[in-house]
């Protein structure tokens, strides 16, 4: 009865600290919000061959006062369905704003021409009732005023629709036209890869069909084909199973991640944090735990909290000092929360520590690694030549 208590007030106690943090959270935004068009125009992307492929993704960020950045990005389809995709402005930290940029080949680009093909992508969707994004209404507020769209949409006038067949099928059968009325170059969908998630291929071909492990699986490919179709709701009844399902077979943390990842694609990242925080709770070994801490002090880095990230870096770093990812971890954690100098300290005391210990080779490559590419992307050619060579010559390893 004791122990029972004791759980009962331990997660009351939890309970009150996550009320508290969200309404602290819930506080911040009402103080800070501004609408999107009263913030100052950051920077504004294009895919250096939109002209080229007639696909635009178009990225626009604006500066909040508080030091992130207010993003979306546009997918405009110039030949056929206009404005084709987008999501709705997310506030993000510069350091998750520089990774975006970087992850595909972008151009800066004229303000008013990337809010031009946006608004005419639009406009272009409307005159043919092709189905807009539902996010379209709040990603428009973010775009400056438009100039003059110097390209025309379609081919001779008239939509050319190309893509995976099931999907034009749809969105033509949205828009009450059929197929024979539009030019079309239709591919057939590519296979898709079959992803597990809690076993392998093998063990589930031959597993027991009631084995709970099997069970969890077979649920998470279906999870994901609602997920798809955007039935939601059986999507969350179905995680309440597998939740069931994985506390029976003592795979509850591998659940929580898989749970963590759905709520940040959904972008509901109070109740992503809330699973993080299980994912902590739930995981007994003491190594398992402390990494479940950093994805934990990670994620509320990316959601801006870095005063309550670096409390939790430095816990895990005190409680285990022999943990070298932590300390990789926060070398990185430093640099990106503006703390630039420290992190590449930090990156320093790390490679001189490690040198000439086998045991250590991995976390040394990841160290001389991450320092190289911050040096170059500073600008610092002659420090990153310089521990290229050190790495090379030193200890045998080769960066990229």
């Amino acid at each position: 009865m004791a122990a029972k208590s004791s759980e009962a007030r331990r997660k009351k106690r939890l309970e009150k600290k996550r009320a508290k943090r969200k309404e602290k959270l819930k506080a911040k935004l009402r103080r800070e919000h501004i609408p999107l068009r009263e913030l100052p125009l950051h920077q504004t992307f294009l895919n250096a061959d939109w002209r080229e492929t007639r696909y635009a993704r178009v990225l626009v960020s604006r500066r909040h006062p508080e030091g992130t950045y207010a993003v979306c990005e546009f997918l405009v389809d110039l030949d056929g369905f206009g404005l084709r995709d987008c999501f709705a402005p997310r506030r993000i930290p510069l350091e998750a704003l520089e990774d975006f940029i970087q992850r595909e080949e972008r151009i800066k680009a004229p303000a008013d021409l990337c809010s031009a093909l946006v608004h005419e992508g639009v406009k272009w969707a409307q005159k043919y009732r092709f189905p807009l994004p539902k996010e379209t209404r709040k990603a428009l507020e973010i775009l400056p005023e438009p100039g003059e769209c110097p390209v025309e949409f379609g081919r001779d006038g008239e939509p050319f629709l190309r893509g995976e067949e099931a999907d034009i099928r749809q969105r033509v059968r949205q828009s009450g036209h059929r197929l024979e009325d539009f030019e079309c170059e239709l591919f057939p969908e590519p296979p898709k890869e079959k992803r597990c998630y809690f076993v392998t291929e093998e063990y589930l071909r031959e597993g027991d069909r009631n084995d709970p492990l099997v069970r969890l699986e077979r649920l998470a490919a279906l999870s994901d084909r609602y997920e798809a179709t955007g039935d939601l709701e059986r999507t969350e009844e179905l995680h309440r199973t597998m939740e069931e399902l994985a506390e029976e077979s003592n795979r509850l943390p591998d659940f929580l991640r898989y749970r963590a990842q759905f709520l940040i694609r959904q972008e509901r990242m109070d109740a992503a944090l809330q699973v993080f925080e299980r994912i902590v709770e739930a995981t007994e070994d003491t190594k398992a735990k402390a990494l479940a801490r950093l994805d934990l002090a990670d994620f509320t880095r990316y959601l801006g909290d870095a005063l309550a990230a670096d409390e939790i870096y430095q816990k895990v770093i005190r409680e285990n000092p022999d943990l070298l990812e932590a300390r990789l971890r926060y070398a990185a954690f430093l640099y990106r929360a503006a703390r630039r100098e420290e992190g590449k300290e930090k990156y320093r005391e790390l490679i001189a520590e490690l040198k000439g210990r086998e045991d250590a080779r991995e976390h040394l490559q990841r160290a001389y690694q991450e320092l190289y590419d911050i040096l170059r992307a500073e600008g610092e050619k002659a420090e990153a030549k310089a521990l290229y060579k050190e790495a090379k010559r030193e200890e045998k390893l080769r960066l990229k």
